[in-house]
């Protein structure tokens, strides 16, 4: 299997001419969400995180969606509605959001902004562009062998694009590493032994608020009072009432 930390995901490339910004080390505590919104936040992320490492894990299918490939229903449309809503969209030339099957994703953080080379080493950079939301996911995988006994990689427990986005923003909510710039968040996850970026997650502050609702769509976990609220957030931030 070849390895991506020798070569970038084809397409997966941040060089815009936006001005960088210092990212500021915070705590999800600390960003200005409501009481409130926190406690929904804390919940939904980590306490039922939809992902099969948290103990008492929701399943899509508790919040009104099939656990199904259904390009209208399924995991497919919950991905499109969860990217829509944080304006990351990936066309033929430009990739924003990518999920790496792979032993390391180095060159394709650099390539994304998230690291930087320095000789033979990647560095975490924390002056980045934080105009364009975009994500960059290891997967997880292991190593099968086919008929012909080459190596190939096959995604454990088929872990949809969805469920591979929440367990890394629940690590990186649990383990607090989290960076801020304005009304931007970055969350990072990294493997605990090796210490390696396993993902970068670029968004709004209000995208991990406004992604509770749309993946709990029937308002079973939350009211329609707080999806309104959110709503309103957004529309006047659009407007730049605030």
């Amino acid at each position: 299997m070849a390895k991506t930390h020798g070569t970038a995901k084809e397409n997966c490339s941040h060089t815009c001419e936006e001005t960088k910004h210092t990212l500021i080390q915070s705590s999800i505590t600390s960003m200005g969400y409501s009481e409130r919104t926190l406690s929904n936040i804390l919940d939904f992320y980590i306490s039922h995180a939809m992902c099969k490492t948290c103990a008492n894990e929701r399943k899509v299918t508790e919040y009104g969606w099939r656990g199904s490939t259904s390009k209208t229903e399924g995991y497919p449309a919950l991905l499109n509605a969860i990217l829509d809503a944080a304006n990351i969209y990936n066309t033929e030339d430009q990739i924003n959001f990518t999920v790496i099957y792979g032993e390391r994703m180095e060159k394709t953080l650099c390539e994304m902004g998230f690291l930087y080379q320095d000789g033979k080493k990647y560095v975490f950079s924390t002056d980045i562009c934080t105009s364009h939301p975009r994500i960059v996911l290891l997967g997880e995988y292991s190593l099968s062998y086919d008929e012909n006994n080459i190596e190939y990689a096959s995604i454990i427990d088929k872990e949809t694009e969805v469920r591979c986005l929440f367990r890394h923003i629940r690590n990186a909510l649990a383990h607090s590493i989290v960076y801020e710039y304005g009304d931007m968040l970055l969350l990072v996850d990294k493997n605990e032994r090796s210490e390696t970026i396993t993902a970068c997650i670029l968004i709004r502050k209000q995208s991990l608020e406004e992604w509770i609702y749309i993946v709990d769509k029937h308002h079973r976990f939350y009211t329609q009072e707080q999806v309104q609220k959110a709503a309103e957030n957004r529309a006047e931030e659009l407007a730049g009432v605030i």
